[in-house]
């Protein structure tokens, strides 16, 4: 299959979904940001016949900055075509024909399909979930979504809200960020904001979810935001016990010149995998 077939029937297989998808277990592999490395891709597929998990969960930014975008989708898009059931794969913010023009992805396609290739891409950037949701864990590519997003208190958007207006809260789940410097909510230098210890305990407890796992930022293979501190990389063993109301970042790309990530979830903890 060519790649604008590949392409294709991924965006076929999602059009019906819906842009909060659920998964019936606690079981996962979950994958972050890849940035154009399909040798991450080749790693997560034997990880998930090693670890056995139900689900491998793709948390998005598949292509720009590294060298082989179409090879990340290639991959990725044969393991959610023959997987339909298992694999799931979120929408990140390059997920996005502008931050590709930005980011170098956009060359690699013309090169690899042309403007065929390009608009179904458009086409399948439409169609992918921005959220995903288990009976215990809250995945998303960004982060939580607000209303008047100051840092001040202020009701928890619902899971019910978001899959009723996913337009309205797609760019807050896509671009906002974890941080300890704010309570609830504040303005970020990426456009977006960054949500405090009070927006997520708030948001989890009432979605009755017990931790959110995403992407989007730069670490040393996992990052976890506790309440009162922030640890990562080796500070990290290899078992990570998900405690109630943390964030748990997850970045699986090269380009940074650190440890790849990979966590698989296993009800209430996670095995930490590193690709160096």
């Amino acid at each position: 299959m060519t790649l604008y077939e590949i392409v294709e029937d991924w965006r076929r297989l999602l059009e019906d979904r819906g842009k909060v998808t659920s998964i019936e277990s606690d079981d996962m592999l979950i994958i972050g940001d890849i940035h154009g490395y399909p040798e991450i891709v080749d790693w997560a597929e034997r990880l998930w016949e090693k670890t056995g998990a139900r689900n491998l969960v793709f948390l998005g930014d598949y292509v720009d900055r590294g060298p082989d975008g179409p090879g990340v989708l290639e991959r990725v898009g044969r393991l959610a075509v023959s997987e339909p059931g298992r694999v799931v794969t979120l929408r990140g913010n390059h997920e996005d024909l502008y931050m590709n023009r930005e980011y170098g992805f956009y060359r690699q396609a013309v090169e690899a399909g042309g403007s065929r290739l390009i608009e179904e891409l458009s086409k399948l950037y439409d169609a992918l979930p921005y959220a995903a949701v288990s009976p215990s864990y809250f995945m998303v590519h960004g982060g939580i979504p607000c209303r008047r997003c100051t840092d001040r208190p202020e009701e928890p958007v619902s899971l019910e809200e978001v899959r009723g207006s996913p337009e309205e809260y797609g760019f807050h789940l896509m671009w906002n960020d974890p941080s300890l410097k704010v309570e609830w909510f504040s303005p970020s230098i990426r456009g977006a904001y960054l949500y405090g210890p009070k927006a997520w305990r708030s948001f989890l407890a009432a979605n009755r979810l017990k931790a959110i796992i995403r992407g989007h930022e730069v670490a040393d293979a996992v990052r976890v935001h506790y309440e009162d501190r922030v640890v990562e990389g080796f500070m990290i063993r290899d078992k990570l016990v998900l405690d109630s109301y943390i964030v748990v970042t997850v970045f699986s790309s090269r380009y940074h010149m650190q440890d790849a990530g990979a966590i698989h979830v296993t009800g209430e903890s996670a095995s930490v995998y590193r690709y160096r």
